[in-house]
């Protein structure tokens, strides 16, 4: 998926474009790869811009109780899959 960067047009998917002074861009002349950000580098970044969220317990047990719905769903739809696919 391709997102709009600060001056509008479009970034390639993994590459950071005048996020911040300092950070190494490639330019979309020459049909040259530009700069991309790894996993780890884009989390740090992240977590230094965003604000921080703090959950109180409420949310987090609502939270991992949701979590726990949608994995029990997706579990039983998988299941249920196979034994389409595989019929005794």
């Amino acid at each position: 998926m391709r997102e709009p960067d600060a001056a509008g047009g479009l970034c390639r998917p993994g590459q950071i474009r005048e996020a911040a002074p300092g950070i190494a861009t490639g330019g979309s002349s020459g049909g040259k790869k530009g700069a991309t950000a790894s996993v780890p580098e884009v989390r740090q970044l992240l977590e230094v811009v965003l604000p921080r969220c703090r959950w109180d317990p409420a949310t987090a047990i609502a939270w991992y109780q949701a979590q726990q719905c949608r994995k029990a769903a997706a579990t039983a739809s998988h299941r249920a899959r196979w034994l389409r696919e595989h019929p005794s």
